[in-house]
């Protein structure tokens, strides 16, 4: 079953976080009809802090697989290469430690970070938005 979300009004929440800390690996399918940067598919964040692990992407249709702290900002893999609208995308991102995560696009097209970044308290799930909106 596919869910438009528009990016107002339209997400889904779960107010605990379905995981807490790495490792962890989010996925999902994507159908975008306009190039808008930001946009979030899946995010674990918290209601206390600036701190998640989301699940983006980028207004070239790259995936940004993130994680974001107080301490360290926001650190993230890019997928390589560019994707295209009106066509459905498969979305992954894999946190293995708090200094690897891997951002993938349509099974392939890697991207990677190594930067050191640690999101504390999480304890919200959201799909469509982000959790630290």
């Amino acid at each position: 079953m596919a869910i438009n979300f528009d990016a107002v009004d339209d997400y889904l929440s779960h107010a605990a976080a379905i995981l807490t800390a790495v490792p962890l690996s989010m996925s999902v399918w994507v159908y975008k009809t306009a190039a808008t940067a930001g946009g979030t598919s899946l995010s674990i964040g918290s209601s206390a802090t600036a701190a998640a692990f989301g699940l983006n992407y980028t207004s070239t249709e790259d995936v940004f697989a993130r994680s974001l702290s107080v301490l360290e900002g926001t650190d993230g893999a890019t997928s390589a290469g560019a994707g295209g609208n009106n066509a459905w995308v498969h979305a992954s991102g894999v946190f293995r430690t708090s200094t690897s995560r891997d951002a993938y696009r349509d099974g392939g097209n890697k991207g990677s970070n190594t930067l050191d970044n640690t999101p504390l308290l999480l304890d919200r799930t959201f799909i469509g938005q982000a959790a630290e909106s």
